[in-house]
């Protein structure tokens, strides 16, 4: 097709960022940004892996949000074909997480997945919390901010107290999980990514600061930015007004009780 992108146009954008071997990058991605690419998704994860090499890590979110019965790797991934093509690699890492697993591929991809079930899902230590500590890139090709998922680990280190509001009333918070080994356990979670409608708030605070470089791959807008910057931007904006990132819409279940929360604690900025 005259106007389709390949793999190697995909990997000289990646590299006209800066990105290069041994970078580490959490992915958010909608393959159909890019229009018509050659070779689909499997294109797109050949292209990023060219370019960080072995020594880097491609991170990319393969959420479920809630599974019944017992969680395993097989388990589906409801975020994207990117992702999926990333799960399907023979080399790829899933954590052990039964509602915000997370898929890595390169040489410290076990490190970064390694018990997830003992954190909270993207709370501090998390693996996205990981890739961010460890001088991280988080990508947003061709989605805006609130697929940005370092945003919920932001809120884990404010310390604000409506992480434990979970997304729904029915929302389960024990779930068994089958680790690595083969073994069978039961995980329970005291923190909750909620609502991410807002997160685009987030979006001026970065560009203050100079942390968003933007970038263009055929179609797709794509934003590169460190995982350490998001994560402190929000710890910043959530010490003058906790409620930032909470949307405005009276009928979320989620929101509404968040900020009830911050009511009940006298942090609401407008009361």
């Amino acid at each position: 097709m005259k106007d389709a992108t390949n793999r190697h146009e995909i990997a000289a954008a990646l590299r006209g960022m800066g990105l290069g071997p041994g970078d580490k990058v959490v992915l958010h991605s909608s393959l159909s940004s890019l229009g018509w690419v050659d070779g689909g998704a499997d294109a797109v994860v050949d292209a990023f892996l060219d370019v960080l090499g072995p020594s880097g890590l491609l991170m990319v979110p393969t959420f479920n949000y809630a599974i019944e019965g017992v969680f395993d790797r097989n388990a589906p991934t409801l975020t994207g074909k990117i992702t999926e093509a990333v799960l399907a690699r023979p080399e790829a890492v899933r954590s052990c997480c039964p509602t915000h697993s997370v898929t890595a591929i390169g040489r410290q991809a076990p490190d970064f997945c390694a018990d997830h079930h003992l954190r909270e899902p993207l709370g501090i230590d998390s693996p996205i919390d990981r890739v961010a500590q460890a001088g991280g890139y988080v990508v947003l090709l061709g989605v805006t901010h609130t697929s940005n998922s370092t945003i919920h680990v932001g809120e884990a280190h404010a310390k604000l107290p409506y992480i434990r509001v979970p997304f729904s009333d029915n929302r389960p918070d024990t779930f068994a999980v089958r680790l690595w080994d083969g073994t069978v356990t039961t995980v329970h979670y005291r923190e909750f990514p909620g609502c991410s409608r807002a997160f685009n708030a987030i979006e001026g605070p970065l560009r203050l600061g100079d942390y968003i470089r933007d970038f263009r791959i055929s179609r797709a807008c794509m934003l590169l930015m460190k995982g350490l910057d998001v994560i402190n931007t929000v710890v910043e904006m959530a010490a003058r007004r906790p409620d930032w990132l909470l949307c405005t819409d009276p009928h979320c279940w989620t929101c509404s009780r968040r900020r009830d929360v911050l009511r009940r604690e006298g942090r609401l900025a407008d009361e």
